[in-house]
């Protein structure tokens, strides 16, 4: 084990002979001869920061298809001069990206090479397959989705991320199987509920944390299998009844309510960390796992490390929005089904990918972009295994010797997004200055103003769902926070009135990242247990004013 220096951000972190280990254990072999990644010269979270600078999830554009000229959807704003088709045409067999391919210049660096074949090679406006009525990105087997990510076999669903199996939700975070939902987090298996966080098997409740099969409950925490609950009161179904009538009638009542909720949520122990059937793992929010460390939002994985967001992955480490059978992959983001790599981007059903980008159905590539069923190609050059081989060793030793890019993921500048517009900048948000300051590119791109017949102040909207006309879909509203304009469409107002919820005032990026700051930072905290003050690590900063207690403590009080 040793100390580093991080050479972004100067703070320590640790590489062990395992972390050596297990790059040898991802690194190329060719010939037999196994050829090394080094030692990395920065820590985890700068390298995660860096990745996510590479990924825009949520930020959409109009533009047109460079190719057949028809109006498109794009993650790529109108500014930049990249090639983008739309998502049917990319996915047609109407083009090769091998028609691209590049010779390797031995008198240039890589990274230089890399971005000159990714100014050429189409790319695909939207991240998405098998969907209907979509307007949305990275979204796969589902219909009339709007304005939301990372999405798979869901419905109706309306400003959400990373959600699966969902049914007529809106504004959630990191759920599955629910329906009929509103601003709901980290929740599963819920019908008919409106801010239910860290929840599980509830119906027809609004504002709960950490609960798990509830019936008809408001304003409660930590409780289980109960029905007609306020505020962790119990009450006979006519007494629930006739109050829940009162809150609703009455806004100032349930903003009453409310502020108490929150007060009983800042008193109510919660356990540092959530795990749930894990064996020897580290961080928060993990699942049916084992060996896992400094991890965060985890299911069905074992044998990872300093990674995040991840669902059914072996033996990784360094690595972010992973997914279903991904094994040995070490700096990668957004790889699904990949086996064996390292610094790729956005590439599914391969192996032994190396510093690829959006390739599909791949074997033995390097430095490739774009390609579908290909093997042993080099900057989208197709070879002979021999030829492969040959070219890979002459040009990993120039990496290596000449400009050491070997070791190094992809310079900020070959992302093709600004950093505040990428993922980066809603899970690690950086001012225009310190953007720059690191590096970073910055849009000053603005999309134009809606055509509108008339803009309202959202501080001007009726509370009452029922006092709202169908003449807000044909108007702006401003955001009272950012001053952004932002439209209802007639499907979203639909479930406002379904769910008797009042139109939001938040421009609907402000409301994801109050979700975010509501899911609790990545990062970890030293602190002490409130009970027994034992040394604990948790997500909570310590000026935080939850109650937070370390699992034996929190079992103790809560089982007992």
């Amino acid at each position: 084990m040793s100390g580093k220096i991080c050479k972004k951000c100067w703070e320590k972190f640790i590489f062990t002979l395992d972390d050596k280990d297990f790059i040898k254990e991802v690194s190329p072999i060719i010939n037999g001869i196994t050829y090394n990644f080094v030692v990395p010269e920065i820590c985890p979270r700068c390298k995660e920061m860096h990745r996510l600078a590479f990924r825009n999830e949520r930020q959409l554009y109009k533009r047109k298809c460079d190719i057949t000229g028809e109006n498109i959807i794009s993650i790529y704003s109108p500014d930049k001069k990249y090639k983008v088709v739309s998502s049917d045409y990319w996915w047609s067999d109407k083009w090769d990206a091998l028609i691209f391919w590049k010779d390797f210049d031995f008198e240039k660096s890589f990274f230089k090479q890399f971005w000159e074949l990714k100014e050429n090679v189409p790319v695909a406006s939207l991240f998405w397959s098998q969907n209907e009525n979509v307007m949305s990105n990275f979204t796969d087997s589902s219909e009339n989705v709007y304005l939301s990510t990372w999405i798979y076999e869901c419905k109706n669903t309306y400003y959400t991320w990373l959600s699966a199996h969902c049914n007529n939700t809106l504004d959630c975070y990191d759920c599955g199987d629910m329906e009929f939902c509103y601003r709901c987090i980290k929740s599963a298996n819920c019908i008919n509920c409106t801010f239910v966080d860290n929840s599980k098997e509830c119906n027809d409740c609004h504002y709960l944390f950490s609960c798990d099969g509830l019936d008809n409950c408001l304003f409660s925490v930590s409780q289980s299998n109960k029905k007609y609950l306020i505020l962790n009161k119990q009450y006979t179904k006519q007494e629930y009844e006739k109050i829940e009538e009162k809150i609703n009638n009455n806004l100032e009542i349930k903003q009453e309510y409310i502020a108490k909720y929150k007060d009983l949520l800042n008193k109510t122990p919660r356990r540092n960390s959530y795990f749930l059937q894990c064996e020897n793992v580290s961080w928060d929010d993990i699942m049916f796992s084992k060996n896992i460390e400094n991890w965060i939002t985890v299911k069905h994985s074992e044998n990872c490390k300093n990674c995040y967001v991840l669902f059914g992955v072996k033996n990784c480490r360094e690595i972010n929005n992973m997914e279903i059978d991904s094994q040995y992959l070490y700096d990668c983001i957004w790889c699904w089904t990949l086996y064996k790599g390292a610094f790729n981007i956005t590439c599914r059903w391969s192996k032994n990918l190396y510093y690829s980008e959006s390739c599909y159905n791949c074997e033995n590539c390097f430095w490739c972009t774009g390609l579908r069923d290909k093997k042993y190609c080099i900057l989208n050059k197709q070879y002979t295994k021999q030829e492969y081989e040959e070219k890979l060793l002459e040009i990993i030793k120039y990496m290596t010797l000449k400009t050491q890019e070997w070791w190094k993921f992809f310079p900020a500048e070959l992302s093709y997004f600004w950093y505040n517009e990428s993922a980066a900048q809603e899970l690690y948000p950086l001012s225009k200055e310190k953007i720059q300051e690191k590096w970073f590119k910055y849009s000053n791109y603005e999309r134009p103003i809606p055509k509108v017949e008339k803009i309202i102040e959202a501080k001007d909207l009726p509370n009452d769902i029922n006092k709202i006309t169908d003449s807000i879909l044909k108007r702006a509203i401003k955001c009272e926070r950012t001053w952004k304009l932002f439209r209802i469409i007639k499907e979203e107002l639909d479930f406002y009135r379904k769910m008797s919820i009042s139109i939001p005032r938040l421009h609907p990026d402000a409301r994801f990242n109050d979700i975010l700051k509501d899911a609790n930072p990545r990062k970890f905290y030293d602190r002490k247990c409130a009970k027994c003050n034992k040394e604990i690590k948790s997500m909570y900063a310590p000026n935080r004013e939850e109650t937070i207690y370390c699992e034996e403590c929190y079992n103790k009080t809560t089982y007992s």
